[in-house]
């Protein structure tokens, strides 16, 4: 395994994450040939992937309609919620 560090994006407040998941490395970006090339991984391969994930580590970025989202995405319990606006600013008033 290669102690490279995982590439990262900056949101506009200047927040920076791990930049992971499906796309980040060209991997499913053509709808045409997503399936073949999800299909093509091995198991072997999926666990050292996955292996490589921190669960600590991650964090979620959620899109949607607060009204709609903000309970049901509370109540997984995956740690502190925190709502911004679409430049990465927080929302004065959300809880």
């Amino acid at each position: 395994m290669q102690n490279d560090p995982i590439p990262s994006i900056t949101f506009p407040n200047g927040t920076e994450v791990p930049a992971l998941g499906q796309g980040t490395w060209a991997m499913g970006e053509d709808a045409g040939h997503a399936k073949a090339e999800i299909e093509s991984l091995t198991p072997d391969q999926v666990k050292a992937a996955a292996a490589t994930l921190d669960p600590k580590a991650l964090t979620w970025v959620v899109v949607g309609d607060l009204k709609q989202i903000e309970a049901p995405i509370r109540a997984l319990g995956l740690g502190e919620v925190s709502i911004v606006d679409a430049d990465g600013k927080p929302v004065a008033g959300a809880k």
